[in-house]
């Protein structure tokens, strides 16, 4: 009812808006009560209240009305934000016991190198030289004869010296090995190897063979270079080194082609040539 009747006020006295009188008492303190008007007039007061509908309410009730909403009484004029650090209601803070310190994340477990399994061998046995198991440091073969055959096993890691002119030389299943010969009669052979190096430093090796191998250098010697043949199966990341230039100790390293294109020619027959990743 209170509002109602505050819009039929504001629709009969303020058409265009509220006005305020600028001489009007403060509106924060309500101004006093009337005076309760004497008996005789109560007639005319009742008289009058049965044409109520037709006139406009007190606004003193009504702003008193209003100003009665707030209910603080300025109590909540002193309040002020609460930081995080105080809000006790959160999780951390519950039980009254101090916020827990935040996990320390675990450290990554160093990889360990890895390490050959079996026992370290080295030994000349019916003109073949067995070198198995070596890990890291020098192994040494001298005075290798072109009767001798020389076969490395699963070495991890090894620095393998062969001195001499070897029959062959065979690196099975070995990682991270560098391997130096003087001289090979038949060939040498790589197989199932990873990240390994071989290097030629005499000036004869005819055959170097290379299969089932990931990563595999190749350092080849003026002489040796032109005449040694490289056959490749089922490789990759496997290069060569030779000197082209004046100084044998500036080499060029060149990929050893691992892709291949095949075509039909007019005979039936197949067409290989190396993949045009090859010719820059």
């Amino acid at each position: 009812a209170c509002i109602q009747n505050l819009a039929a006020y504001a629709k009969a006295h303020h058409t265009t808006g509220v006005t305020w009188n600028p001489n009007g008492a403060d509106a924060v303190a309500p101004p006093p009560a009337a005076a309760p008007a004497p008996a005789a007039a109560a007639p005319a007061a009742a008289a009058a209240s049965g044409d109520s509908d037709s006139k406009a309410p007190d606004t003193d009730a009504i702003f008193a009305g209003i100003r009665s909403i707030d209910q603080s009484s300025g109590r909540t004029a002193g309040l002020r934000q609460v930081s995080k650090e105080e809000q006790t209601w959160r999780s951390e803070y519950k039980g009254g016991a101090p916020a827990p310190a935040p996990a320390a994340r675990p450290r990554p477990t160093p990889r360990q190198a890895e390490v050959p399994t079996g026992t370290p061998k080295c030994e000349l046995a019916r003109n073949k030289w067995s070198i198995e198991h070596q890990g890291e440091g020098v192994t040494t073969v001298d005075d290798c004869n072109i009767r001798q055959q020389v076969y490395i096993f699963k070495c991890i890691g090894a620095t393998i010296i062969i001195n001499g002119k070897a029959k062959s030389i065979v690196l099975d299943s070995c990682k991270r090995v560098q391997l130096l010969f003087d001289n090979v009669l038949t060939a040498c052979e790589v197989v199932n190897c990873q990240r390994v190096q071989v290097q030629c430093r005499g000036d004869t090796c005819p055959s170097i063979a290379i299969d089932k191998t990931d990563g595999c250098t190749l350092y080849l010697t003026r002489s040796v270079a032109p005449v040694v043949q490289m056959v490749t199966s089922k490789i990759s990341e496997c290069n060569v080194n030779v000197p082209l230039g004046e100084d044998d100790a500036e080499l060029t390293e060149m990929p050893l082609v691992e892709q291949f294109v095949n075509t039909l020619n007019a005979n039936g027959g197949i067409d290989v040539r190396p993949s045009d990743l090859y010719s820059h």
